[in-house]
């Protein structure tokens, strides 16, 4: 009782930092605050669900003042770029006509990099209309990735950054619909992403798409002048329980295909490995962070960051799951989730992530800015920067070149499909989320 009690009280200035950015921003769309207030659940949640899971306090305390610097610097920038903008552009038009066949070509593409998968073991699309087939193909590829050390084919993984960039084109085809196709079509790389995540049994892989859909979406409700001011009402408490529940019930599926399980005998096993998967993080970090202030270690320079571009570079090999080293978690339990944090402590030391992390905040704060005074090509850094912020409880999201290159992918498609804001105006009113466009 009086360890929880404690771990609270390391803790609980994450919330009072978040409340107290709130009141000096905008929304819950900016980054400082979104930033420090997701903290709070990622560090709070595991003190409730997994209070049996060890927790090295000092960890904490380093966590809690990376992600305050973080937001700190990230508010100082909001108020420094609220003067150099100036004032707000007219803004711009989006072809509907572009969006929604990019939406379209993604999902394809996602369709055919999921054939491309199944080919690896001789198997068609036709052939996952059967479950046994389907649970048979997820133990196979279990068995490739993570004891064979194989990785899914070239050609899958360049076509997947179809449903990844879709998912992000969607997000903006989502906020502006005009009809119900239109959300209906929003939502087709969704799919493509999840039927792809369920044969190689990878729940990253659709979480990225659900998180970059999300993301774009809350840069776009910046870019059109919308604020998020209370968050908790009644629909976003409603559609973050539904998630959950989904995902929940995806990821025990998973779990369950990719031990080649057909029945669901072996469910305990399966939701202990959720509960490790969502409230593991903290104490995986706290774990190494005792091993690590022992032990001097060259830095790594952004290969733990950045490790997808540095192999791409032919700088280094990534390793599969960024980390292979699992460390115990009390409760007989282990993990390889480290947070972003051990990332950045490897590559560049604790000096150089308290200035890194001040320099990423100050940028996080200028582009929410930029994106507030209708900067459309801020628009797709924005939304990178809410991935990165969403998903830094796990790792880097920046590990991963599919991803990126799907933001260069977007980042192209707003520019075909931007139009020319009115003439006549030298501020224009926020255009209308439904209005559409040819």
């Amino acid at each position: 009782m009086i360890e929880a009690l404690i771990r609270a009280l390391f803790v609980a200035p994450l919330p009072v930092l978040a409340w107290w950015l709130r009141q000096r921003t905008e929304s819950w769309f900016s980054p400082a605050a979104l930033f420090a207030a997701w903290w709070s659940v990622a560090m709070g949640g595991p003190l409730i669900a997994a209070p049996d899971f060890d927790v090295w306090l000092p960890a904490v305390l380093v966590a809690v003042i990376f992600v305050a610097l973080f937001s700190l610097a990230a508010i100082a920038g909001e108020r420094s770029a609220r003067v150099a903008w100036g004032g707000e552009q007219p803004p711009r038009r989006l072809s509907m006509r572009v969006l929604r066949a990019t939406v379209a070509a993604g999902a394809v593409l996602g369709v055919v990099s999921i054939q491309a998968l199944v080919a690896v073991h001789g198997k068609s699309l036709r052939d996952l209309l059967d479950l046994a087939t389907w649970i048979e193909l997820g133990a196979q590829f279990s068995i490739s990735r993570y004891i064979d050390d194989v990785d899914e084919p070239l050609l899958a993984r360049l076509l997947s950054i179809g449903f990844f960039s879709g998912s992000l084109i969607g997000g903006v085809l989502w906020v502006r619909a005009c009809s119900r196709l239109d959300r209906i079509l929003a939502l087709a790389p969704l799919v493509t992403a999840l039927l792809y995540a369920s044969v190689l049994t990878t729940r990253a892989v659709f979480l990225y798409a659900v998180m970059m859909f999300g993301a774009v979406q809350f840069a776009m409700r910046v870019y059109d002048g919308q604020h998020m001011r209370r968050l908790l009402h009644g629909r976003l408490i409603l559609a973050v329980g539904l998630g959950l529940a989904f995902l929940v019930i995806l990821v025990a599926l998973l779990q369950t295909s990719r031990a080649g399980y057909d029945t669901l005998d072996q469910m305990a096993d399966t939701i202990n490995h959720i509960r490790v998967w969502f409230c593991g993080h903290i104490s995986g970090f706290s774990a190494w962070y005792r091993e690590y202030v022992l032990v001097d270690e060259p830095l790594h320079g952004g290969e733990r960051t950045l490790g997808g571009l540095f192999q791409l570079l032919g700088l280094m090999e990534r390793r599969r799951g960024v980390f292979v080293d699992y460390h115990s978690i009390g409760a007989g339990e282990v993990t390889n989730v480290y947070t972003i944090f051990r990332g950045l402590l490897e590559d560049f030391g604790l000096a150089g992530s308290v200035m890194l992390l001040i320099a990423l905040g100050w940028g996080a704060g200028t582009l929410y800015v930029a994106a507030l005074r209708k900067r459309l090509a801020a628009v797709a850094a924005l939304a990178l920067v809410y991935c990165v912020l969403l998903w830094s409880p796990f790792g880097s999201f920046m590990t991963y070149n599919t991803l990126l290159f799907s933001y260069v992918v977007f980042g192209l498609v707003l520019h075909l499909a931007a139009r020319p804001a009115s003439k006549g105006t030298a501020v224009a009113p926020a255009p209308d989320p439904r209005s559409c466009s040819p």
